[in-house]
């Protein structure tokens, strides 16, 4: 099953080409950039265990999964899934328990924050109530 589902992830994902992104940066400034980025899941030691190559103006996140499948592919093993805060997704979370790993990601502040200011806003009787997602 976890082979078909790589399969199709492969099937997919968008074709490779050189891109040019823009993003405003702590700072302020806008960096850009051009050409391909390549994302690794690492073992101990730093070993590589898969590899993709994106576009350079694809999220860090959207090729998680695949590298998660590929490495469950490759190993068949229980890992720790550490990640940071920009891979804190249900859906990426879900897919490394379903895999049987355990998922170790950062919280990302901003959903945190927008879980906090829910929670300050909403009615006394449902404050204990799941914030909404998104």
């Amino acid at each position: 099953m976890r082979e078909t589902l790589l399969q199709d992830n492969l099937t997919h994902i968008a074709q490779v080409h050189c891109a040019h992104g823009c993003k405003k940066n702590a700072k302020g400034h806008t960096d850009h950039w051009i050409g391909y980025k390549l994302h690794l899941s690492t073992g101990d030691g730093d070993v590589p265990l898969a590899a993709y190559l994106s576009v350079a103006n694809l999220h860090d996140s959207q090729p998680a999964i695949l590298l998660q499948q590929s490495v469950a592919k490759r190993t068949g093993a229980v890992y720790y899934d550490l990640k940071d805060a920009v891979y804190d997704a249900a859906a990426i979370k879900a897919h490394s328990q379903a895999q049987g790993s355990v998922p170790i990601i950062d919280a990302n502040n901003a959903e945190a924050q927008r879980q906090r200011q829910w929670s300050q806003t909403a009615p006394a009787n449902t404050r204990h109530a799941a914030a909404p997602s998104g």
